[in-house]
């Protein structure tokens, strides 16, 4: 929905041609402004309840502008009579005072009241408009935060915290390497064996000499060993 705002002109009780001059240049000067709705009504204080210009207030429910040749303590008394609430603003105040009206804490509708004088300039009335008009495009956004659950800090990860979240899993244990039979338990294994006659009347089979050159010194060592323990065996 566009952003616009209600400016409402109320004409002076007295005829004054400098007033109705002032009146003429508002109300022409509003048709020309983008976002601005000229609405012309008489005497506020002089409205009777349940007349036509008693329903165009009533029937603007959202913020409007109030231009009236009155000072501001009567336009409010006059607007109290007609049962017309809101928020009062001095729309002839400084920025800072505009800027505080547009709090978006504050949900209650807001009389912006503009006193007029005959002859005045109605620049400055114009100039505000275009300001409020201008701000009800960007609307003030209240964004509650307490009820969100706020994501933890990445400096507030400590060490001692990631450790515990991370698993480390140990490395297994090697396997067990069997050691090497020496040459008396496997003689002794050997010799608890049973054996056949073909088998025991085999004499053991030399090392080929092509074969020497493959074999260590402690390969030479066991067998050595194991020969010299067959020996001591007199098979």
């Amino acid at each position: 929905m566009p952003a616009r705002i209600p400016l409402v002109i109320s004409q002076p009780a007295m005829k004054h041609a400098a007033a109705d001059d002032c009146v003429e240049n508002a109300v022409a000067a509003a048709m020309l402004v983008a976002g601005v709705d000229a609405n012309l009504i008489g005497d506020i204080e002089s409205i009777a309840v349940g007349s036509t210009d008693h329903l165009c207030l009533q029937g603007l429910t959202r913020d409007i502008v109030l231009c009236a040749f009155l000072s501001a303590e009567r336009a409010q008394q006059a607007l109290n009579r007609l049962s017309i609430a809101g928020r009062w603003v001095d729309f002839a105040a400084d920025a800072a005072a505009l800027r505080t009206s547009q709090s978006p804490a504050i949900a209650e509708r807001r009389i912006f009241f503009y006193p007029l004088t005959p002859g005045q300039s109605v620049n400055d009335l114009l100039d505000r408009c275009q300001q409020l008009v201008a701000a009800q495009k960007q609307p003030l956004v209240h964004i509650q935060l307490g009820s969100l659950r706020q994501a933890p800090a990445l400096d507030a990860v400590t060490p001692a915290t990631a450790a515990s979240k991370v698993r480390i899993s140990a490395p297994a244990p090697p396997a067990a390497i069997p050691e090497a039979a020496s040459p008396e338990v496997t003689l002794s294994k050997m010799m608890n064996q049973p054996q056949s006659a073909a088998q025991a009347a085999q004499p053991l089979r030399s090392v080929p000499e092509e074969e020497e050159d493959d074999l260590t010194r402690p390969q030479w060592d066991a067998i050595d060993r194991l020969v010299d323990d067959l020996d001591a065996l007199d098979l």
